[in-house]
């Protein structure tokens, strides 16, 4: 059979998005359970000859032939396949169909495609599916479908016991990551609570300085001491304290302000200690002075 132009522009599907279409094709989502086991890449029957897929059924609705599928994606594949159009052989002796499945029409436009191949393509509609049929496949004789059957019960045999590694390795995994987790929960929980004791009694030695009067006292002597250090970073230190942080803005203006009249501007002479004690006195006794 020589096919005519179907298509003007191939679409640029991979062999892996055809083959999903065709899962979906032969187990719509829709369905209750699958009614076929689809093989991908399956040895044939005492070959190393394999199918890009094959469909057997699952239930007595949908028969009990077996379905060879050979995907193509692009031209060059199929001018390939024809010129050893036996490879399949190996399978396609033990199926009642055999289907020749392209990404786009337009791939075997102008190719003389055996007789005994179908034709399926893509669903004509976006995100159908059912695929296209091109042509149908006939109806073939296959020999000693006993050994094909044999062959697909290994194999989902095989599949099976992978799952359930699969699935005891992943069980492995998450109980472990559960544990890691854990584990890292407690250590954060532990550190937050050695940070949070830390800085609440950081707070509370700052506050105590405030309150003594520590911080006006040395600024005047240009000390750098621990404690004036620490009044320094005071804002920062508060930052996820909300009732201190009003206190810690305004101790830094007043500390602004008592650097700046302890310094003559003109000399840049300190003044005195009384000028010093004076400042740093709370506000209300300097505004009850005389």
């Amino acid at each position: 059979m020589t096919t005519k132009n179907a298509s003007t522009k191939a679409v640029a599907l991979t062999a892996a998005e055809v083959q999903q279409m065709l899962r979906r094709h032969y187990n719509p989502p829709s369905a209750q359970r699958p009614g076929f086991i689809l093989a991908a890449e399956i040895a044939a029957p005492g070959s190393d000859r394999r199918a890009d897929l094959i469909a057997a059924p699952l239930t007595h609705s949908n028969g009990d032939h077996i379905i060879g599928h050979e995907i193509k994606v692009s031209r060059q594949d199929v001018i390939s396949e024809l010129r050893n159009p036996t490879k399949h052989d190996d399978w396609a002796k033990h199926c009642s169909q055999w289907w020749l499945v392209i990404s786009d029409p337009a791939l075997i436009e102008g190719l003389t495609i055996p007789e005994s191949w179908g034709i399926m393509a893509p669903p004509v509609r976006r995100g159908g599916v059912s695929m296209a049929v091109l042509r149908p496949a006939p109806k073939l004789s296959p020999i000693d479908t006993g050994a094909a059957w044999r062959k697909l019960a290994r194999w989902q045999a095989w599949k099976s016991s992978e799952a359930e590694r699969e699935a005891a390795r992943s069980v492995k995994e998450a109980q472990r990551t559960h544990e890691r987790d854990q584990r890292e929960l407690a250590r954060v929980k532990a550190v937050g609570t050695g940070a949070r004791e830390f800085e609440a009694e950081r707070i509370h030695r700052i506050l105590n300085l405030v309150d003594e009067q520590i911080v006006a006292k040395r600024l005047w002597l240009w000390a750098r001491t621990e404690d004036q250090e620490l009044l320094e970073t005071i804002a920062d230190a508060v930052v996820d304290h909300v009732a201190v942080r009003s206190a810690a803005t305004n101790l830094r203006s007043s500390l602004a302000n008592i650097v700046e009249e302890l310094i003559d501007p003109k000399s840049g002479v300190r003044l005195s200690l009384s000028k010093a004690d004076v400042l740093a006195a709370p506000k209300a006794k300097r505004q009850a002075r005389p």
